[in-house]
């Protein structure tokens, strides 16, 4: 039996390039893409932001049995999500901070520095790109998106 950590890295041209590690959680996972869901087909009117782009969506899953989802992690995964360009400029148009979120199941939720260690690491120059960082000790396979 192995205890090393889950890591997969996908990348789809420059608009999608997200690597997700998961630590060894007493039984070998596997991370398995999700199909994402249409741009803005996702709203509620209660949203916390609203994404500009819906990035992806993946669910963490039993190795020996894909059907069973791995809800809780300890010690959490981590989750790195690049940002474009586009994703800067439409920020800066409207005068906000770009941030990251997730759809709970009824609303758009910003990821927190408080509640999921969240952070941006800028390109050299930041008008390039980046990624956001989150370490996640629960996650139930919602998509994710970069906002506003």
């Amino acid at each position: 039996m192995s205890s090393q950590p889950s890591e997969k890295h996908f990348a789809r041209f420059d608009d999608i390039d997200v690597t997700i590690t998961v630590p060894w959680q007493g039984k070998k996972v596997k991370t398995v893409r999700k199909s994402k869901p249409a741009e803005g087909s996702l709203k509620s009117g209660r949203d916390e932001f609203t994404p500009g782009r819906i990035v992806f969506d993946f669910d963490v899953v039993e190795d020996v049995d894909a059907t069973k989802h791995i809800p809780k992690f300890n010690p959490p995964m981590t989750v790195k999500i690049a940002y474009t360009a586009a994703d800067y400029q439409r920020a800066q148009a409207k005068h906000q901070d770009l941030v990251l979120g997730f759809w709970d199941g009824s609303h758009w939720v910003k990821f927190t520095a408080a509640k999921h260690k969240f952070q941006l690491v800028p390109n050299n120059p930041p008008s390039s790109g980046g990624y956001g960082l989150i370490e996640l000790t629960q996650f139930i396979d919602p998509p994710t998106g970069w906002g506003p």
